[in-house]
């Protein structure tokens, strides 16, 4: 299962002060699947590190990733 509540992410960068994506809610059921889509440069990869947890959370937002994800 994976959960995001109302969280926004950033990635580290002492240039850059914007939110790289905000507000986001999302809950997927174990064995579920998604499809992410959009256009170049509209946060996809951004979206997919969130969930690996390799872009930080900031705010009061929460994200609960339980199990394995590959």
């Amino acid at each position: 299962m994976i959960e995001i509540k109302k969280a926004d992410f950033k990635w580290d960068s002492e240039y850059n002060s914007e939110l790289t994506l905000h507000a986001i809610n999302l809950k997927v059921k174990h064995g579920q699947k998604i499809a992410v889509i959009g256009d170049v440069g509209s946060g996809k990869s951004s979206f997919l590190a969130a969930i690996l947890r390799q872009i930080r959370l900031v705010g009061l937002g929460e994200i609960r990733v339980c199990g394995s994800v590959s």
